[in-house]
């Protein structure tokens, strides 16, 4: 008798997960992977919550209160939008809303180039200011009291430059659209080991923030910031660099390290599920660039510079998981959307992005003398040309999901062909100061603008 009343008790606490398995099972016919989506990621996203809702159906007597809620959003977005609050024709939005594709800006914003354009003006710089190289046929002996080839010269230099980055990128297939603004400060110091060789040392501190916009519908939602997201980012760099010069001839080389602080929010909002997900990661990045070039006299006070370089960055982004920024009620009915704060949040893989770039390039300078020292504007052109230019792959589950199924989609691929073009002006005054200002832009690239502000100046000592 003890044996059957055991059995019967067992029986009957599978019957709410056998009956979900049975009111789910007629709809199961019409699953997610058949909704006309827009992109990759709703699809994975379809396919994703296809898989791990009939799982949970199966086991709802011993799910806990979270992944009981995370078992009626994502069942609701399939097989009760009336309920959820949201309409059937928008359906492919809301699996935009479930899925973590602002995970992708993450790396897609990992192409600030900040640094490593000041250090690349630097070398500009360094080469038109030193006191015994002549450019454009102007001595600077008669501006700075040196003379052609002496060896006294100043050995140490200090600099300091301020970067101002902002643009855009839109919205492609598989990524949300962003703007994009950022502030930096760069600091170094160098020694002039001989009228031809110069090393050294920088530091950088960049603090980029990002809005996100997914742009893919307007789909019903009671939240006031439904498919919008933000993420900031605070990068500290170390970078060494060197340039050799000879006459007409140059060699420049630089290797740096940063370590990245990746902060952000994502909004799950659709009809009445109105959740924030916050994420807190790490990132580490290493960069290196190696290049040549020879200068050309035009004739007068114009010059010409053709240059070629390799470009080498390597970004890993900590797998991280998200947080609420509202905690459920203990206790809140799991059929409630507008109730439930938490249960959509998220855990995100590692990701790895590399680039490697070949850059050709031409400027052009003029060279004025004054009585208060030499100032040169330029304008410079560069090809770039990226050889990894395939996709990463981003791995994703619900931190509340139960089931061992993980979610897996893939970011767009970058372009293979851009163009960069600079315009500025470099200055060393009479004392031995130099001053520049720089603009940077980048043709070419799609879907995306970015303009970089930098201002500087150096001294000797």
């Amino acid at each position: 008798m003890d044996s059957k009343r055991t059995f019967t008790r067992k029986l009957l606490a599978y019957v709410p997960g056998v009956v979900a398995m049975l009111l789910t099972a007629p709809l199961l016919a019409v699953d997610l992977g058949e909704v006309d989506t827009d992109n990759e990621v709703q699809t994975a996203t379809g396919s994703y919550i296809d898989i791990i809702c009939p799982k949970m159906a199966g086991i709802q007597p011993q799910l806990s209160e979270a992944q009981t809620r995370l078992f009626r959003r994502c069942g609701g977005a399939k097989f009760n939008q009336e309920g959820e609050g949201f309409e059937l024709g928008e359906t492919a939005d809301v699996l935009q809303r479930l899925s973590p594709e602002e995970s992708l800006t993450a790396g897609s914003s990992r192409t600030d180039t900040a640094l490593k354009n000041q250090i690349e003006t630097r070398f500009s710089n360094l080469r038109a200011g030193v006191s015994g190289v002549s450019i454009g046929g102007v001595q600077w002996s008669d501006q700075t009291g040196g003379t052609a080839g002496a060896d006294d010269f100043s050995r140490w230099g200090f600099f300091l430059n301020g970067v101002y980055d902002t643009g855009d990128k839109d919205a492609e297939e598989n990524e949300n659209q962003f703007d994009f603004d950022g502030y930096g400060i760069t600091t170094g110091i160098d020694y002039r080991l001989s009228n031809h060789l110069v090393a050294g040392i920088a530091y950088s501190y960049v603090d980029t923030d990002a809005d996100i916009n997914d742009r893919k519908g307007a789909v019903s939602s009671t939240g006031t910031g439904a498919g919008k997201g933000e993420q900031s980012s605070e990068s500290n760099t170390v970078a060494l660099y060197g340039t050799y010069f000879d006459n007409n001839f140059y060699i420049d080389g630089s290797f740096g390290y940063s370590s990245i602080d990746l902060e952000g929010e994502r909004s799950i909002q659709y009809g009445l599920v109105d959740q924030i997900a916050l994420m807190d990661t790490d990132a580490e990045q290493i960069t290196f660039s190696l290049g040549g070039g020879f200068n050309q006299q035009l004739g007068g006070a114009w010059n010409a510079r053709y240059y070629a370089r390799l470009d080498y960055v390597d970004v890993e982004i900590d797998g991280y998981r998200e947080t609420s920024k509202e905690t459920t009620a203990a206790g809140s009915d799991p059929l409630d959307a507008a109730a439930d704060k938490d249960s959509l949040i998220m855990a995100i893989g590692d990701q790895d992005i590399e680039s490697l770039q070949s850059v050709l390039g031409l400027d052009f300078t003029y060279v004025m003398s004054t009585d208060f020292g030499v100032f040169t504007p330029y304008a410079r052109a560069q090809w770039h040309h990226e050889f990894k230019d395939d996709s990463r792959r981003i791995t994703a589950k619900y931190i509340f999901d139960p089931t061992d199924d993980i979610m897996r989609f893939r970011s767009n691929a970058a372009d293979e062909d851009f163009f960069g073009i600079s315009l500025g002006v470099s200055s060393v005054l009479r004392e031995g100061m130099q001053i520049f200002a720089n603009y940077d832009t980048v043709l070419g690239l799609d879907n995306v603008s970015h303009h970089i502000f930098t201002a500087g100046f150096r001294i000797e000592f």
